[in-house]
């Protein structure tokens, strides 16, 4: 017979080893190269090498999000690992070689495997239930998507998250994050201009790394990160980027992009840092991107900063109309989100934008809204 295994111990792994219980499904094992327990609730974790030769038949249940295309991570593996930073990502192809494909599901297709563990999303920190009257408004925004790839992944979004329904959990982009080939080009040709290059949510510099192999001609990396834990992992990265890359000037800021310079509350949980006015108990500094960029020509803006990306485009009114980036915007982060930074892009700047959408993550995580300037 069979065994079954959970990869991740995490809090996803024991909420789909507690859910499968309850309905008399039982885990034998879990699977995690990082938590430094030898068992959860009286249940083995193992490591990934010890079940390198398993020889009995399993079946292997993910509970991590996939967040990076097998493509994207076999070009960069090494690169991430020099870096340190191979760690924040999650690549179900990575464990290809400890189990047959066979009997490996990654989230999407365990959720699908087993419809009721769909509250996993509320693990990952989303709550896709709130705000669900802004999906009725997302009607209008179809219409101005370019690519009928954007038209599908978008209704899906919308469909999912009105329903909870995992059949319409839409697959993600097989590209990589920030930098679509199917949007920019098959040698990204139109990134080829791009020398002024804002990160706003640096996190702990993976972009960084991804952009400075991609960009041939940049010159200057601006990278803000709020959370000052995140901050200083930045600064590492950065450093070591600038040993590999003379020719580009990066600054790191801890300042968090908005509407406004104002002194905010910042919950801080890695990854997810966000502007929290009640829950928040670290102060940090906000600012638009129009006060601090009067110099300098702007050619991209990446926004993923939890939430604030609306309140950082209104921040740069200026930079849009004089220097027509391109923007890389998260919508992931709320029903709002999804359907209003759309909406606002739309209507001040569909003159000037192309607008396309892909998905860089599974639960319809690492939703991005791509503008590219009209030639």
């Amino acid at each position: 017979m069979e065994k079954l295994a959970i990869y991740g111990a995490g809090r996803g792994g024991r909420f789909i080893f507690n859910e499968l219980q309850k309905r008399g499904i039982n885990a034998n094992f879990f699977i995690d190269k990082f938590i430094d327990v030898d068992n959860v609730n009286g249940i083995p974790v193992l490591r990934p090498n010890d079940v390198k030769n398993f020889r009995e038949p399993l079946i292997v249940l993910i509970s991590i999000p996939q967040n990076i295309p097998k493509s994207v991570f076999l070009k960069f593996k090494l690169l991430l690992k020099e870096f340190n930073l191979e760690k924040y990502f999650f690549c179900v192809e990575e464990l290809s070689d400890l189990f047959s494909n066979n009997y490996l599901f990654n989230l999407t297709e365990t959720i699908k495997r087993f419809p009721f563990l769909i509250k996993i999303v509320e693990i990952s920190g989303r709550n896709f239930t709130k705000d669900v009257e802004f999906l009725e408004k997302a009607n209008s925004i179809v219409d101005y998507l370019l690519d009928k790839k954007s038209l599908q992944l978008y209704q899906s979004i919308v469909k999912f998250r009105k329903t909870l329904n995992p059949a319409y959990l839409p697959s993600l982009s097989d590209e990589i994050q920030y930098f679509p080939e199917n949007i920019f080009g098959k040698n990204l040709e139109r990134l080829e201009k791009v020398e002024t290059f804002i990160d706003l949510g640096a996190f702990v510099g993976d972009t960084a790394v991804f952009a400075t192999e991609i960009l041939k001609n940049l010159k200057n990396y601006f990278a803000f990160e709020l959370d000052i834990s995140n901050f200083s992992k930045l600064r590492n990265t950065l450093n070591l980027l600038k040993q590999r890359k003379k020719e580009v000037n990066f600054v790191a800021l801890p300042v968090g992009g908005f509407s406004e310079l104002e002194c905010v509350k910042l919950s801080s949980v890695g990854p997810s840092s966000a502007i929290n006015s009640e829950e928040g108990k670290i102060l940090g500094l906000v600012a638009n991107l129009d006060s601090i960029f009067i110099n300098f020509k702007v050619d991209f803006v990446k926004m993923d900063i939890e939430g604030a990306e609306l309140e950082a485009l209104k921040g740069m009114n200026r930079i849009i109309k004089e220097h027509k980036p391109i923007l890389a915007i998260s919508i992931y982060h709320s029903n709002r989100d999804l359907v209003e930074i759309p909406k606002y892009l739309i209507e001040n700047y569909g003159d000037i934008y192309n607008f396309h959408i892909r998905i860089h993550g599974e639960l319809t995580l690492e939703t991005v809204l791509y503008a590219v300037p009209k030639e």
